[in-house]
């Protein structure tokens, strides 16, 4: 097999070693380039290790594809992501049982660029994907303004690109809920045929993907 580069070689000892910089980690962070915070967050999640003094320490501004999945991220350190990530395209915060209506609502604001969003995956995060749903209804928050000029701008494009929802468990009613009121999202899509990946189905849209697999490539499994 190919060998690792020194790089990967690198990170993958850093990765064995988080939880003994966690403490520095966002001085540290500073000097890190964006991909390679990247990697360094995919194996936080991996190891069980992704909470927000993590995710606040490594956040990018450059970063359009994220996954939070599993970890104990809560609305705090979505909402600090998003702040600063706002060019984020696909996100997945399924099985992420802290977060809530709250989070969400902040995320589908902030992110105007959000094609892609993975959410659901056990019972508790079902239940908060329900409540989320009037989320993704195009609508007018602000029909009491008195001119177009007092509209907020995120309100009225709040999640306005997103068209790839991941819900492996999605109810009947939430499914026929979102066809009929937000038509424009196509729910667990089915993945397009091998070189069709442009033009038809993202990868990161696709339910049995993982979306930050690309990111550790190269990376020593043994990390983790």
């Amino acid at each position: 097999s190919k060998p690792r580069s020194l790089l990967n070689l690198c990170l993958g000892v850093v990765g064995s070693n988080l939880e003994e910089i966690i403490d520095c980690l966002s001085d540290l962070a500073v000097a890190l380039p964006p991909d390679v915070k990247l990697v360094l967050l995919a194996i936080a999640r991996r190891r069980k290790l992704l909470d927000d003094e993590i995710l606040i320490s490594l956040a990018d501004s450059s970063w359009e594809a994220v996954d939070l999945s599993g970890s104990d991220i809560s609305d705090s350190g979505l909402s600090r992501l998003v702040n600063v990530s706002r060019n984020l395209k696909a996100l997945d915060i399924s099985c992420c049982r802290r977060l809530t209506v709250r989070g969400v609502s902040e995320l589908l604001k902030l992110c105007h660029s959000l094609e892609t969003l993975r959410w659901g995956g056990s019972p508790e995060c079902d239940h908060t994907a329900r409540r989320c749903l009037s989320l993704l209804k195009p609508r007018l928050d602000d029909v009491e303004g008195e001119s177009w000029e007092d509209l907020d701008s995120d309100e009225f494009n709040r999640g306005a690109s997103l068209h790839w929802l991941v819900w492996p468990n999605i109810d009947k009613e939430s499914a026929e809920a979102i066809t009929a009121e937000s038509p424009r999202i196509v729910v667990n899509p089915k993945p397009s045929p091998p070189g069709l990946w442009s033009r038809g189905v993202p990868r990161e849209a696709v339910t049995e993907s993982v979306l930050d697999d690309p990111v550790v490539e190269g990376i020593d499994p043994k990390t983790w």
